[in-house]
């Protein structure tokens, strides 16, 4: 027997989606029978604080992104660093 640990979601009648987090471990009694003793736990706001944090890597990502050819000379940049003001030209 071994711990479970998992997310899942739940959606409510009005609509509304919940994600829970469920840690437990099994402990088997002298009869044969399996107690599950473990909590539930509500992380709705930190999958959607996670999600945001992704979103917002990504958009980082391509405001920053350069590409270099093999002699490190700058072939590529993305238009939105260009609006943010950063320097441009070959790398060292």
């Amino acid at each position: 027997m071994f711990p479970v640990q998992y997310e899942y979601r739940v959606k409510f009648e009005d609509g509304t989606i919940n994600t829970h987090y469920v840690n437990t471990l099994p402990r088997k009694e002298e009869d044969g029978t399996i107690i599950w003793r473990g909590f539930i736990t509500d992380i709705t706001e930190r999958k959607h604080a996670e999600v945001a944090l992704l979103q917002q890597n990504e958009e980082n990502i391509w405001q920053e992104a350069e590409l270099v050819d093999a002699n490190k000379e700058l072939i590529f940049k993305n238009q939105e660093k260009e609006k943010t003001g950063c320097r441009t030209g070959s790398y060292q």
